[in-house]
């Protein structure tokens, strides 16, 4: 087993693993070793804290299948007419990969980037599929790792403020550029929470992929994003003092996911 996955270049099992939600496409095998090979370029120590966040990712056909899942998404679809819950669905199976942040919960579409169709746009911008996937988790990661575990760390004063001086300090081509690498945000303002939580996740993912992209347009911002990283890992170890990535307990790989009730 150990050969055929260095063969495909598959990750052995990891601490943190995806769970698998009905049926998929027949590229399953090259999917899911793409969301894997993603969710491994996190540290032991970060899937730690997600795993024990009970931070849950799943693997699904269609983004739509995120209602049978989320209890949040089905109330929402209760809700709706039958024309919205058909554009609620179209809304779901439009994205490359979303996050439940309340729930902890991440979801990822074979149907759309990484899966039936291997390039888009927005994977391009996103850096790939390990772009996409742990820029996802990071807006996990922007709840899991503030002190409450219920508000947002893209949410308090000290990011707020440290938002605004990059802002204050970016030249208009910096602007332009910081509207490319954070698509669908109204404006650059720490006022607004879709500006706030999309710059976290992507700076969360920049931080943990070795990639300047944001990064060289908002420095403040990328280095307190980085050291509430450090400060989880080290809050991690501290912990775990005799934590090994090497003897720390596997998730079993493709778990079949069960619905929740609405």
């Amino acid at each position: 087993m150990r050969s055929v996955r260095r063969f495909l270049n598959d990750p052995a099992p990891m601490i943190w693993e995806p769970e698998i939600h009905g049926r998929m496409y027949p590229d399953r095998p090259y999917f899911l070793r793409a969301v894997r090979t993603g969710m491994n370029r996190l540290s032991p120590e970060l899937q730690v804290i997600f795993r024990e966040a009970s931070c849950k990712a799943y693997v699904c056909r269609r983004g739509s299948q995120a209602i049978d899942l989320s209890p949040k998404l089905s109330a929402l679809y209760a809700r709706q007419s039958w024309l919205g819950r058909q554009a609620f669905k179209s809304d779901l199976n439009s994205n490359e990969a979303f996050a439940v942040i309340p729930e902890n919960r991440l979801f990822i579409p074979q149907s759309h980037a990484m899966g039936t169709v291997p390039v888009m746009a927005s994977a391009l911008l996103h850096g790939g599929v390990d772009g996409i996937v742990v820029h996802e988790s990071g807006h996990l990661f922007d709840r899991i790792a503030n002190h409450d575990q219920q508000s947002l760390i893209s949410g308090t004063d000290e990011y707020k403020a440290v938002l605004q001086a990059d802002i204050d300090s970016m030249s208009r081509w910096s602007k332009n550029a910081v509207f490319l690498h954070i698509h669908g945000v109204e404006g650059l303002s720490p006022r607004l929470q879709t500006f706030r939580i999309e710059t976290f996740a992507q700076l969360f993912a920049e931080s943990v992929l070795g990639r300047r992209g944001l990064s060289k347009h908002m420095p403040a911002t990328a280095a307190y994003v980085a050291g509430r990283i450090d400060r989880a890992v080290t809050n991690c170890r501290a912990v775990h003092p005799d934590f090994d990535p090497q003897t720390y307990p596997r998730m079993t790989v493709g778990t079949r996911a069960v619905p929740v009730a609405p």
